[in-house]
């Protein structure tokens, strides 16, 4: 899952415990999910692991986060 949808559908609680887990803020979560920031390789890492424990069934992928970096690459 991408952050802007992650955004969109978690509650405020939520997000904080994200920026939290992830010691980041809510309002570089908003940049990523706005487009106006791109996580790097251990902030996009340590924020796919926050999500999986604070939203297991709708958890952040890396793919989601940098596609650039470990999406589908087709030759």
């Amino acid at each position: 899952m991408n952050m802007k949808i992650w955004m969109k559908k978690a509650s405020q609680e939520q997000r904080d415990a994200l920026a939290a887990e992830a010691n980041t803020s809510v309002g570089y979560l908003w940049q990523l999910a706005g487009g106006h920031r791109r996580a790097g390789v251990d902030m996009a890492k340590a924020l796919v692991k926050a999500s999986i424990k604070v939203t297991p069934d709708s958890a952040l992928t890396l793919d989601g986060l940098r596609p650039d970096i470990w999406g589908l690459q087709v030759a």
